[in-house]
């Protein structure tokens, strides 16, 4: 039986998802987008609950997995002794590392 991991998020993520979702909306001026889009998000996250190790560890314990169909990459790490997935982030890849590096506090 495999383990039932709890979710927990790093405050900013919601940030991240308000910018990108303003984006669609501002921007693009698609609703439909920024729907596919959330929609996408919790996909991702159900995905890395069914089985976390199947991701590679990128940096500083970090592991990435594209929200598809977008090229955004939901930032995560795995604490095994409290079954919890962290996410950290999701970002574009065209945003600046730096920003995203900032925010690991493990």
């Amino acid at each position: 039986m495999k383990p039932d991991y709890t979710v927990l998020f790093n405050p900013s993520v919601a940030q991240d998802i308000n910018k990108n979702t303003e984006y669609f909306l501002n921007i693009v001026k698609n609703e439909k987008i920024k729907e596919k889009f959330l929609k996408s998000i919790e996909k991702t996250i159900s995905n890395i609950k069914s089985n976390p190790f199947h991701y590679q560890i990128r940096y500083s314990n970090i592991r990435l997995i594209k929200v598809k169909p977008f090229q955004h990459l939901l930032h995560f790490w795995i604490d095994q002794e409290k079954l919890q997935l962290k996410i950290e982030g999701i970002f574009h890849p065209s945003q600046n590392p730096r920003d995203w590096e900032k925010r690991i506090n493990h």
